[in-house]
């Protein structure tokens, strides 16, 4: 995350995320950079209703 700062001493980070596994493992890393920071974190999902079951 350097390379993209400088950031605020306390972040408050706002992820979209899909509900995949990759998506939940963005969530948990950018939570713990924030968290180690002083900041927090807030997942964000929207379901469009495209896929059977959802």
């Amino acid at each position: 995350m350097q390379p993209l700062g400088p950031f605020e001493d306390k972040p408050d980070l706002a992820v979209a995320v899909s509900g995949g596994a990759d998506s939940m493992a963005l969530v948990l890393l950018a939570q713990a950079w924030a968290t180690r920071r002083g900041g927090g974190g807030t997942a964000l999902t929207v379901d469009h209703g495209l896929r059977q079951g959802s």
